[in-house]
């Protein structure tokens, strides 16, 4: 998950802009496609939902990775 990727970069010390610059593409590219999908508005909030939770998961086990070793 790019995201996630980000978040250990910046937090095992690379500068943030450099993060956000390897994170660039993968926020064009999700916004492109939210965008031009052909999903309803009423299942886009469960995609978001959806998203979201793999986001907070991604982050919490690489913080309880990053406290083991």
């Amino acid at each position: 998950m790019a995201v996630a990727d980000a978040w250990h970069i910046v937090s095992n010390g690379a500068a943030p802009h450099k993060a956000a610059r390897r994170l660039w593409p993968h926020y064009v590219h999700r916004v492109r496609t939210w965008l031009t999908a052909a999903t309803p508005p009423s299942e886009r909030a469960a995609v978001l939902a959806t998203t979201h939770t793999r986001l907070f998961g991604a982050l919490t086990d690489h913080t309880a990775r990053s406290r083991i070793s």
